[in-house]
């Protein structure tokens, strides 16, 4: 079979797709790459397609489902399948890139672990009270990113461009999936991006936010369990029974 690659979102290792990588392993080889190496979106993609041989499964998160779009605008022919999760194909708004530079210069006054406690983990995941499993995977997370890495994942998202054309020319099999919570990329992003790709597969998680992989693993895993095995057909066209 060929390589899975699952591909984590901002302040976010490695750690977020533990479930889904244990679980979706059989037979297959699973590459996590880092994302905070690079200022753009771009330079990452390229990055990952010189990392991984041959075609492979491609399932991205967030920034990484905006990298993940990426790679198929660069590289279409080596992807077998495409899952999409908690993500959004449209360039950042001015009100984004405020946001964006504001945290930037928190990281550069050393506003850091503030950052993540105050702004982060509230907005990524969902009644986060009830959730402390999550809210210290979250936590460790971002403490292994760290501010440099968060810095060069804002960078990357303030110059990231718009994929709405671009995921018009998708013919693999696509899985659209994302926290029915999510407060960041909310449920009508994701119908619009399922409503741009032949086929596509829309799937919303209930009481779940942002980081689905962490907040509801075992239904994030089933749904990506049937993506993988279903067979590509016309139009990328596929059926979950």
């Amino acid at each position: 079979m060929d390589p899975l690659v699952l591909i984590p979102g901002s302040l976010c290792t490695e750690e977020l797709w533990e479930h889904q990588a244990k679980h979706l392993s059989a037979g297959r080889e699973v590459y996590i790459p880092s994302i905070a190496e690079h200022d753009s979106v771009t330079k990452t993609a390229e990055h990952i397609l010189n990392s991984v041989p041959g075609t492979f499964s491609l399932a991205g998160l967030s920034l990484g489902g905006i990298i993940a779009m990426e790679i198929m605008k660069l590289q279409p022919e080596r992807v077998d399948r495409l899952a999409l999760l908690d993500t959004n194909p449209n360039p950042p708004t001015p009100e984004q890139i405020k946001g964006w530079n504001s945290q930037q210069q928190g990281i550069q006054d050393r506003q850091f672990d503030r950052i993540v406690e105050e702004q982060f983990i509230p907005a990524v995941l969902y009644e986060k009270e009830k959730n402390e499993p999550a809210q210290e995977i979250t936590r460790k997370m971002a403490a292994e990113i760290g501010e440099d890495g968060f810095f060069q994942q804002l960078e990357a998202n303030k110059g990231r461009p718009g994929f709405l054309e671009d995921l018009l020319d998708i013919q693999c099999p696509v899985l659209v999936m994302a926290g029915r919570q999510d407060a960041l990329c909310n449920n009508q992003i994701h119908q619009l991006m399922a409503a741009h790709i032949t086929g596509a597969k829309l799937v919303f998680i209930e009481e779940c936010g942002h980081l689905s992989p962490i907040e509801q693993p075992q239904a994030v895993t089933a749904a990506m369990a049937c993506w993988l095995q279903e067979e590509c057909t016309i139009g990328g066209r596929y059926v979950c029974q």
